[in-house]
């Protein structure tokens, strides 16, 4: 019998996939080789489960699993779609085929955020602003203090939104309820996110887009009067020039 269980799903799947080379797999098998695929996810064991894939495509067996475990199935496709290296026409193909998969809501909107950072962080702006209006409500609502997933989402948020012209005035503002977020918590002796600079770098560019130079320098300068560990390009802010 195939061993699923935790640290033994690897050998077991070599097994069957060993079998496979030499006598059909019974049809009732093939539901665990997805079953196997999700730990092997769940378990961060990527390269595993791509090799997996790769001979046991689980979209194709997903007809015969329990709605628990075809569920399990679509969210870690999307996940292992996630790492790095992958395409972002793959990554909203996954997020599509999960939410057609009938995933409840809060799971849904869970896989929509990380493929959103994720997407965000690979310089993939035009995927990324494909799933803007999925994330548009959730960022709104977002108010600190940030958990991590909260504080990722707003930053890419913001940075997604410095690409577009029209859209550098929302940068600025959630940049601004970032950095006003995290000073808040380092002002209660916790040190400053490490996020912190970066955000602060954002929100310069966008205000500086905005005409707000001077603006801008005042923010870096009450900063800097408390934190004085600023990296050398925001140091060296211009002052703004005189009327």
């Amino acid at each position: 019998m195939l061993d699923l269980q935790s640290g033994r799903a690897v050998a077991g799947l070599r097994r069957l996939r060993a079998l496979s080379l030499t006598k059909d797999v019974p049809e009732a098998l093939w539901p665990l080789t997805v079953d196997g695929f999700v730990r092997l996810v769940n378990n961060g064991n990527f390269a595993e489960a791509e090799a997996l894939a790769a001979w046991a495509p689980p979209a194709r067996h997903l007809a015969a699993c329990t709605a628990a475990c075809r569920h399990d199935a679509l969210a870690a496709l999307v996940v292992l779609a996630l790492q790095e290296g992958r395409k972002a026409p793959d990554i909203l193909a996954r997020l599509e085929a999960a939410r057609q998969g009938g995933l409840v809501p809060a799971r849904m909107q869970s896989l929509t955020v990380a493929a959103f950072v994720t997407l965000v962080n690979a310089t993939e702006y035009k995927a990324a602003k494909s799933l803007w209006p999925s994330v548009e409500a959730l960022v709104i609502s977002l108010r600190p203090p940030f958990e991590d997933t909260g504080r990722d989402l707003l930053f890419a948020a913001g940075m997604l939104a410095l690409q577009s012209r029209e859209d550098v005035h929302r940068a600025a503002i959630l940049f601004a309820r970032l950095r006003d977020g995290l000073l808040r918590r380092a002002a209660d002796g916790a040190k400053l996110d490490t996020l912190f600079w970066s955000i602060l770098r954002g929100e310069i560019i966008a205000l500086n887009r905005l005409n707000r130079g001077a603006e801008a320098v005042e923010i870096l300068k009450a900063v800097t009067a408390i934190h004085d560990d600023a990296p050398d390009d925001l140091s060296l802010q211009p002052e703004p020039a005189g009327p």
